[in-house]
């Protein structure tokens, strides 16, 4: 062996020569000594000891060799009985300092190093490792290793070479020829550059469990590992998986002690954080049962204001503790960073508005790419961060950008940016301010709630992004937080990609304010969408050509904006007639009323309030210096629209749209009976096989829901395959199941198509164009008043509504504002208390009125898809996923899916109210119309024919019916009430019944078929 053991060499002259071992064998051995010792002679005797040796044994020796320090020694009587010694004194010698090594070591990473120094040493090896079992079981990690090039975290299978196969087999191997086994892994050699010969390994095992393995690769000298040494390698391995288990149990039981005095301190502060709304709450609902109802309102405001406030410290709590559980999993959607930060901006807008503050997003160019990823839980990061940086900033701005950092195969790298002019924080809180339960000012004295959970979860969430969290910050100069998360990249191109300048032109802008921080964010836009910026300070307007618009933000004081418009007005009136500049001016909501008044007096100038979503700005600007077709994203070549195409080709085809939901059925109808299509409608499934089969009714393609009552449309098209006479009848699935193997599931049925909801109308179309056959009868010449897209003035300027893009929806429905206030209305009517409804499901934990609860949020998914609100869609279809997985989805969850709807809801009653608001085109249509017996029969006739047909403009007969009796006594318009209100509802059924009451109360003949 090569072991080096001190020794003391005395001679029968009683001379003492100190020295080391260099080699051992059966009968003697060779010592090294630095001494100077005086001439020695062969034959000289004397008795051997090792340094230090508590046991006092001696070996009588002689030596029969002398060679420049080195001597060789033969032992007399003791054949090698030292060499045996020597192994276990080496053993017992090794052990001892392991284990002074793992008592004085700090941590479990340094006392692993310490043993490997050890091993490597006394074992006299080229590299010594130590490899950990994974959590999964599946791979063994190098945890720390010594050796000329570290291996650390090297990851090698359970079921690959010898670290494998010493964990699988849980025994020690000595390997004297690396290579010439069948199963070696070279993984370590591919890695440092030396070649591994020989290698001994022993698991690591404790309590019945093997932890991981304990490897030395290629022996000095001689390359061969010998059993002793196996011996000393197997009871190093014992002690350092004790070690690694002591040192575990340890930093188990030091961490759960932090923790609990952590969360001692946290739920004494939260003791007073709950307690503080909840005072309010209780004290302010006792008010309100006392005082006058004038003073009611203003309780109520602040007894919702404390409510929210003690919600968004439960919601916290219960996030937090979902990913402390693990119970988390991303749910990745398509969506564009641009769409989001113009919810953000609408959504924070009012809070910093409040403090006085600006927020400013950056749109830059990788705001425009197509991104795959979960973006609720990317948008709760934004919303904590940007909240924090809101309620930390008294004055100045909070702004957020993006920055792209790298691109890998299909992924795409971001590192987003949330700068503040706010407090700071100091630099001995920022190394604790992602901890849990931890909260920056902690004094009794402290003006900011909050529950401290928000970094905390906002750096979890970062993680599952496969992502980073950092902070910078100075006192009293504000805070920068940046995060990076990598995403999947779609491969389909922005269909907004070119929109905005051609090859052709060079658009230019002025951007003009005096915050140049918000001057830089709206240049950023319009460079995005590759205009030509110029930006300039508030104080001196520009004198330009009609042809570049000019972006103002006007000043926050009611006052200075006021003046700036003053100025502008003056410029416009003093500019010739063909030199109007476009203005498009920024302000305050608060700025309405004195603004509202100077603007629709001056040509060119158009007011935008704040929040301004992107989108919106950069088509306002658009549209104001290039009016016209060209102010939409260009279409597809010179050749017919799909709409022109169906008309020509396939006019008068019969349609059966199987669908349960009444929205989506009136979708499908109008879109079809646009285009000449005959449409019956099926409630489910078992209909639509008994209209085909049973009847025998023949149609040229069947629009196919999947998920109705009764059956569901895979069942439908089983029968209906299984039925030779529909053979080649063509069924299109249309269905919110949008994913590619709710695709090949529906194709694998024996349906044609896949047509995912919400429903694009000219895709609609052209698969009606792709499956239906043509045959005679079908087609028809188009002419000029063709029931293509339809626009009116009145749709031109839609009002701000916040979760609904307007402009989509009415692109969907081909321009049919009246289609849309239809279903809007019946959205409003059928799902106003869905999230009520809902969560009271949640909390019976039924089977079936889960079950329910699913369906509800499955409709929801598909039918907000059809008027542009596609938040709430995403939200209703992610809340649907988890509770099928879980039963009991999270209640953050459930709070941005109700938040989405309630916003969908108020932005449809304000759709509603601006509406009603409309001045009616034709006022001579206001007149009395003639009250003859004959026509009101004819008028009543037509309503009641509408309403059994269940046609949406059933509203335009009653419009004339209500004027003609409009002087008719109070029972009769108490009955036109009722019967408007149904029409509302596109309640068909109860309106044709309040029809023929009132027929039969104004003394109207009644149809035989009415009676």
């Amino acid at each position: 062996m090569e072991y080096r053991a001190r020794i003391i060499l005395v001679l029968t002259d009683s001379r003492v020569i100190n020295g080391y071992t260099l080699d051992v064998g059966l009968g003697g051995l060779m010592i090294q000594t630095a001494d100077s010792i005086g001439p020695l002679r062969e034959g000289q005797k004397g008795d051997l000891s090792l340094v230090p040796d508590p046991y006092g044994f001696r070996f009588s020796c002689m030596i029969v060799r002398i060679e420049e320090g080195r001597i060789a020694l033969r032992f007399i009587d003791e054949v090698n009985s030292f060499g045996l010694y020597l192994t276990h004194y080496m053993m017992v010698d090794i052990l001892v300092r392991t284990a002074d090594e793992f008592a004085t070591s700090p941590g479990l990473e340094a006392t692993i190093q310490a043993a490997l120094n050890q091993i490597r040493s006394h074992l006299q090896c080229e590299a010594a490792s130590v490899f950990l079992i994974d959590d999964q079981g599946e791979e063994l990690v190098c945890y720390a290793s010594s050796s000329p090039v570290r291996i650390d975290g090297l990851r090698i299978s359970i079921h690959n070479g010898v670290v494998g196969r010493t964990y699988r087999e849980n025994r020690p191997f000595i390997i004297q020829d690396a290579y010439r086994m069948n199963d070696f892994c070279p993984k370590v050699d591919e890695m440092t550059g030396f070649v591994t010969r020989s290698i001994m390994s022993a698991p690591l095992r404790i309590k019945n469990q093997t932890i991981g393995v304990l490897e030395v690769i290629n022996k000095r000298g001689d390359g061969l590992f010998e059993g002793h040494e196996m011996l000393v390698l197997t009871a190093l391995a014992s002690q350092t998986a004790l070690a690694i288990y002591n040192i575990r149990q340890r930093e188990n039981l030091d961490q759960a002690r932090a923790a609990s005095e952590s969360k001692s301190e946290f739920l004494a502060r939260m003791s007073h954080e709950i307690r503080t709304p909840m005072n309010a709450i209780i004290g302010f609902a006792d008010l309100g049962s006392r005082r006058k109802t004038e003073e009611v309102f203003e309780i109520l405001q602040k007894i919702s204001r404390s409510s929210r406030s003690l919600m968004r410290i439960i919601d916290d709590l219960l996030d937090f503790s979902n990913i402390e559980a693990g119970k988390v999993t991303l749910n990745p959607v398509d969506f564009n960073l641009q769409d989001l930060f113009d919810h953000l901006l609408e959504m924070l807008w009012h809070q910093a508005e409040e403090k006085g503050i600006d927020l400013v997003m950056h749109i830059t160019p990788p705001c425009r790419l197509l991104l795959i990823g979960d973006v609720l839980r990317l948008e709760q990061i934004f919303i904590n961060l940007m909240g924090n940086a809101i309620k930390y900033t008294d004055f100045g701005q909070v702004t957020v950008s993006v920055e792209e950092v790298r691109r890998f195969g299909k992924k795409v790298e971001l590192k987003f940016i949330v700068r503040d002019t706010g407090m700071g924080i100091a630099s001995e809180d920022i190394p604790r301010i992602f901890n849990s339960f931890t909260q920056v000012d902690q004094s009794l004295t402290r003006r900011f709630d909050g529950t401290g959970l928000g970094l905390a979860i906002s750096q979890r969430l970062v993680t599952l992004l496969q992502g980073r969290i950092g902070v910078a910050s100075t006192m009293y100069e504000g805070s920068t937080f940046d995060f990076t998360a990598v995403f999947d990249l779609m491969t389909v191109k922005d269909p907004m990609a070119d929109y905005g300048n051609s090859a052709s032109e060079e658009l230019h802008v002025f951007v003009i304010g005096s915050s140049p921080v918000i001057r830089q964010a709206n240049a950023c836009l319009f460079e995005t969408m590759g205009w030509k910026v110029v930006q300039q300070e508030l104080d001196v307007l520009p004198s330009v050509p009609a042809t570049i618009p000019m972006v103002i933000d006007l000043p926050r004081p009611v006052e200075q904006a006021l003046q700036i418009v003053h100025r502008l007005r003056t410029m416009i009136e003093n500019a010739s007639e063909d030199q109007f500049p476009a203005v498009i001016l920024l302000a305050s909501l608060d700025h309405e009323e004195p603004l509202r008044q100077l603007i629709q007096t001056t040509p060119g100038m158009s007011l935008l309030f704040k929040p301004i979503a992107s989108v919106k700005l950069s088509r306002t600007v658009r549209e104001m210096t290039h009016p016209g077709p060209r102010s939409q994203p260009p279409g597809p070549g010179n050749q017919p629209d799909p709409c022109t195409r169906v008309i020509q080709q396939l006019h008068g085809a019969r349609i059966l749209v199987v669908e349960d939901n009444s929205i989506n059925q009136q979708v499908a109808r109008e879109l079809l009976q646009e285009v000449g299509m005959v449409v019956k409608v099926a409630q489910h499934g078992a209909k639509a096989v008994q209209c085909i089969n049973t009847h025998g009714e023949t149609y040229d393609l069947v629009l196919m829901d999947i998920q109705m009552p009764l059956m569901d449309g895979y069942t439908a098209t089983r029968h209906l395959r299984n039925n030779p006479a529909n053979r080649d009848l063509p069924i299109v699935a249309m269905t919110a199941h949008a994913s590619s193997e709710d695709r090949k599931k529906c194709l694998s049925v024996g349906m044609n198509d896949h047509l995912p909801k919400p429903v694009e109308r000219n895709q609609l179309y052209l698969t009606l164009l792709q499956w239906i056959v043509p045959r005679p009868g079908l087609g028809k010449q188009v002419v000029d008043d063709h029931p293509g897209p339809r626009r009116s003035d009145e749709n031109s300027s839609f009002p701000a509504l916040p979760g609904i893009d307007i402009h989509e929806a009415m692109l969907r429905l081909g321009g049919n504002q009246k289609l849309l206030k239809s279903i809007l209305k019946e959205f409003l009517h059928h799902y106003g208390q869905t999230a009520a409804m809902i969560r009271e499901i949640l909390h019976t934990q039924d089977d079936r009125a889960i079950l329910i609860a699913q369906e509800m949020l499955h409709t929801i998914k598909g039918v907000s898809g059809n008027f542009g609100a596609h938040r709430l869609s995403r939200t209703a279809s992610d809340l649907e996923r988890e509770l099928k997985a879980t039963r009991q989805p999270s209640l953050p969850l459930f709070n941005i899916f109700n938040a989405s709807l309630q916003e969908v809801l108020r932005s449809i009653a304000l759709f509603m109210e601006w509406d009603s608001s409309l001045p009616i085109p034709d006022q001579g249509s206001l007149r009395k119309e003639s009250c003859d017996g004959e026509t009101l029969q004819s008028v009543m006739k037509a309503l009641e024919e509408r309403l059994e047909k269940k046609k949406l403009n059933a509203d335009e007969s009653f419009e004339q019916l209500k004027r003609m009796l409009s002087d008719a006594p109070g029972e009769t318009q108490e009955r036109l009430q009722l019967l408007g209100d149904a029409i509302d509802r596109l309640d068909f059924q109860s309106a044709l019944a309040i029809l023929l009451e009132l027929k039969q109360f104004i003394g109207m003949p009644l149809d035989k078929e009415s009676i």
